[in-house]
């Protein structure tokens, strides 16, 4: 994504953001300190870092609009300590590692854009090993929210048109979109719980792949799910984009469910939330069920952004006849499953088995029991055993 000069601006006028990054880079810059921003943008962290002494600033950015952080540079009289480099950071290569390497990569969300993909390769070939990486660590969380009004606006168009027109196949596909803009916060149902933790100085990969159980602390209508990112920029430094905290430029995210879902106080969400993100392929998965205080399922939900766009060459050749697909961990035990399904042995039985076999894939022994059930709902066929 290039992004013009009036986003540029949104960044550096967003206090939350900025009065973190300050901060982090107040605790770790010195006068001996080589600093590298990537993504430097028109150049704000960089000249935060000149000012806080730096000896040295390396900003490296391939949106033309890199060109401005010179000009500004010398305003400010750094002309001799900035050094602006048009390209991608994965193309740098330093005579002298950096002693602290800054970045403000993310989107919505801190998996985007290549952010983890090129702070992963600054880390292994740019930065000292008693390095600073700015930030460390961000948590992605998620929580039900109640969004009626942004709901009724992603949908309405397709399905109450003032033309009469058909148009659910659209309502569909955008319910399926990925990770959409909330025009207004909405109303946080439960309390968030994380999905995934991307520490910098080990994390390699943006994708994800968790299983997580949402309770819902006051009833209302889950219409999908808040999404949002804490950051830790140095041990200390935080701030977050939680939708109930004051808004910040990466916008209020969720997870729309294409078909809202009315909840009472002590219901759970068990959902799962994949994304596997790479050059090649961008596609989200999140689904889940949902079940009242005394375990009883009321609803499931399922959702990826392959239903968005199905005809699109990437889920064409991801998920065509010419891929070869490898069976996940879940697929394997599905497997199993269904070589279980004997007309003799119980779901609970088979469930124990699984359970056996599998340690630590299920958090509890009703979570196996529910995962067979559903199984057995879709391919098997009950028998009834009767005892004496």
């Amino acid at each position: 994504m290039s992004y013009d000069l009036a986003s540029y601006g949104a960044m550096v006028a967003d206090r939350v953001r900025m009065a973190a990054y300050e901060e982090a880079l107040r605790r770790v810059v010195t006068p001996a300190s080589l600093v590298l921003d990537i993504g430097a943008g028109p150049g704000i962290m960089s000249l935060i870092a000149a000012r806080l002494g730096a000896r040295r600033v390396i900003a490296v950015e391939p949106n033309p609009l890199v060109r401005i952080a010179g000009r500004l540079a010398a305003e400010n009289g750094y002309a001799e300590r900035i050094v602006v480099v048009h390209g991608r950071s994965q193309q740098l290569e330093l005579a002298e590692k950096a002693d602290v390497v800054v970045a403000d990569l993310r989107g919505g969300l801190p998996n985007h854009a290549g952010h983890v993909e090129a702070l992963a390769d600054a880390r292994e070939r740019l930065l000292k090993p008693e390095g600073v990486l700015i930030p460390m660590r961000d948590t992605i969380v998620i929580a039900p929210v109640d969004a009626a009004e942004a709901h009724a606006k992603l949908l309405s168009p397709w399905l109450d048109n003032p033309f009469g027109l058909a148009m659910t196949g659209a309502a569909d596909a955008i319910a399926n979109q990925g990770a959409l803009r909330l025009s207004k916060p909405g109303r946080l149902l439960g309390p968030g719980r994380p999905v995934a933790v991307l520490d910098y100085r080990k994390v390699t990969t943006p994708s994800l792949d968790a299983a997580v159980d949402l309770e819902v602390a006051q009833a209302g209508v889950v219409h999908g799910l808040s999404i949002w990112f804490e950051a830790e920029l140095v041990p200390g430094v935080v701030f977050s984009t939680a939708p109930d905290l004051e808004e910040t430029v990466y916008g209020r995210l969720f997870l729309p469910l294409r078909l809202p879902l009315e909840v009472d106080v002590g219901d759970r969400l068990r959902v799962t939330v994949k994304a596997a993100l790479d050059d090649d392929l961008r596609l989200w998965i999140w689904r889940g069920r949902l079940e009242g205080a005394d375990g009883a399922r009321k609803a499931r939900f399922t959702a990826s952004s392959a239903f968005h766009n199905p005809e699109s060459p990437v889920v064409v050749d991801a998920l065509g006849a010419g891929a070869a697909p490898r069976l996940t961990e879940d697929g394997r035990i599905v497997r199993e499953v269904l070589d279980r399904f004997d007309g003799a042995r119980s779901v609970a039985e088979v469930a124990a088995s699984i359970v056996a076999e599998h340690p630590g894939r299920f958090e509890l022994v009703e979570d196996a029991v529910a995962f067979v059930r559903d199984v057995a709902e879709r391919y098997g066929e009950a028998t009834l055993r009767l005892e004496g």
